[in-house]
């Protein structure tokens, strides 16, 4: 591995490294860069973050450490959302040990930091949470999630032990909106979800885009709190229940949301399935759309999902199969999605053109990109980005020009990140590539340079189809003469190869020459050059 210290690498050999630990999250700095916070178990231990500018510079010379309200407190179990501006909120936990290294205390704080790195809400941030008794050792620590509201500030829900004995760990969900200057929108306190007391240490949220929250908790409760504080419990109505468990939820941009869940026939088998709800209407929208079919032990949380901006729906199985589901359950990439049998998937993203973009890892990071249709998106995918062999991927941030920079933990705890064009290049330069002017002209198949070529006794012709078409692949002389027709028929999208021997019709080996490959779909023709060397 050779480390970069400034500028997008080009190479999968070449490194930016950025910092050292574990956990990597990350947001837009608002201008095509990154934010990246991390966990660092060293010394010092904590939070870390970094950002890198669109050019790939690390805009401060050293990671800064967050910190919380003690130089003495170690913070750990970070999540982070954009603020919208550019800037992040970072939700954790800091320990204050009163008994070093024996009795500690973990409260739950907010931070708000801006792009310049300015902690914005002081030193420590807000309180979230805290103990039932914080001056002597609890049986339990404030936990929590949070998202951005889409208005400047923030949600968060958390595990909250006001009302527990010191040495339960059971407690109540609570909830609360904050502004961007950290000041409270909804009840004093949070408002509370839970009637008894629970085990939940990660409420499950999504934004419904209106300034308002779908939250799940555990096999217990599933309910909508719009952007002023009133909540709507959907339980009875999606079936929530002890043999269902939610995986995901993904506001749909059009009133309600998808999710995937795990139905348990009989636990801990089950299958992986998703269901759709309209949030005005109060009903499902579609039947279930059943994902994994094969009654089995299903882990818990083990599938990936996006919301595209079509509306549609994008998550990844446990046997590494994309699906794509429409607004009424139509599966865009089949009924059996597509397969990537040989790559452990780690992410899944959607582009600015609707597009799927998926990461996975095998002796290396691979990267593809699937069109909403199910069509592939770059030539020789998967494409290798990193040849590190051992590395988890963090978050995915797409740029508005269509490229994405990936976060990655790679082998001893370095924290690396990459930029990959729109186009699947790997530094996100894409100078070379002109794209038509025509926007509106429909794309339906890529054609591939034959190979070899030149060539002596046989070439291969190969190319792909973004959709079912009848097509016709023919080889002609340059004065225009049809030499051979390999293919006339309607096929099935997909790839397509197929073997030219330097033979007519009539076969009769035909002289040296150059010749003209053309492949018409439907009613557009592409050609390209074939060199025939005796």
């Amino acid at each position: 591995m050779t480390i970069s210290y400034s500028q997008w690498p080009t190479t999968v050999e070449n490194e930016l490294i950025i910092g050292g630990g574990h956990y990597p999250q990350a947001v837009s700095d608002g201008n095509g860069g990154v934010i990246v916070c991390w966990q660092n178990v060293g010394n010092p231990g904590g939070i870390f973050m970094q950002r890198v500018n669109k050019k790939g510079y690390k805009y401060w010379s050293e990671p800064i450490h967050i910190q919380g309200e003690k130089d003495t407190e170690t913070l750990i179990d970070h999540k982070i959302v954009t603020d919208g501006k550019g800037g992040m909120y970072v939700l954790f936990q800091d320990i204050l040990f009163w008994d070093y290294p024996n009795v500690q205390n973990r409260h739950l704080r907010l931070h708000h930091i801006d792009s310049s790195g300015t902690f914005l809400w002081g030193k420590s941030g807000i309180l979230i949470a805290t103990p039932a008794d914080t001056s002597q050792w609890c049986g339990h620590d404030p936990t929590g999630s949070c998202i951005y509201d889409g208005e400047g500030g923030a949600i968060v829900a958390w595990h909250d032990f006001r009302y527990s004995d010191r040495y339960s760990p059971y407690g109540h969900i609570f909830i609360q909106k904050y502004n961007s200057k950290g000041e409270n929108l909804w009840n004093d306190g949070g408002i509370q979800l839970t009637d008894s007391l629970i085990q939940c240490e990660y409420p499950l949220l999504n934004s419904d885009g209106k300034g308002g929250v779908y939250v799940y908790c555990w096999f217990t409760l599933l309910c909508h709190i719009d952007r002023y504080g009133s909540v709507k419990y959907l339980d009875s109505v999606v079936g929530i229940n002890d043999t269902i468990a939610i995986q995901s939820i993904d506001s749909d941009f059009e009133g309600g949301f998808y999710f995937t869940a795990i139905r348990y026939t009989d636990y801990p088998n089950g299958y992986l399935y998703c269901q759709r709800y309209n949030l005005e209407k109060e009903v499902l929208s579609q039947n279930d759309v059943v994902i994994d079919s094969s009654d089995r032990s299903y882990p818990w949380n083990r599938s990936k999902s996006t919301i595209n901006s079509d509306s549609t729906f994008s998550v990844i199985n446990r046997d590494n199969c994309i699906y794509r589901i429409g607004l009424y359950g139509n599966m865009m990439f089949g009924a059996n999605g597509i397969a990537m049998d040989s790559i452990f998937l780690q992410r899944i993203a959607s582009d600015i053109n609707s597009a799927n973009i998926v990461l996975g890892v095998s002796n290396g990071v691979y990267c593809s990109k699937f069109n909403r249709n199910g069509s592939i998106g770059w030539d020789n995918q998967p494409i290798l980005i990193s040849c590190e062999p051992e590395n988890n991927i963090g978050d995915v941030v797409v740029n508005e020009d269509g490229s994405f920079i990936i976060t990655m933990e790679q082998s001893y705890g370095y924290i690396a990140v990459k930029k990959i064009s729109k186009n699947g290049n790997i530094g996100g330069k894409d100078s070379s590539i002109k794209t038509p002017n025509n926007n509106s002209s429909k794309i339906y198949f890529q054609l591939f340079q034959n190979y070899p070529n030149p060539f002596n006794t046989s070439t291969k012709i190969s190319y792909h189809l973004y959709e079912s078409a009848n097509i016709c692949l023919s080889i002609y002389n340059l004065g225009g003469r049809e030499i051979i027709r390999l293919v006339d028929s309607k096929q099935n999208r997909g790839y397509h190869q197929y073997l030219w021997n330097g033979h007519d019709k009539y076969g009769k080996a035909v002289s040296s020459g150059i010749y003209i490959c053309r492949l018409q779909v439907n009613a557009i023709k592409r050609s390209l050059n074939i060199s025939l060397i005796k």
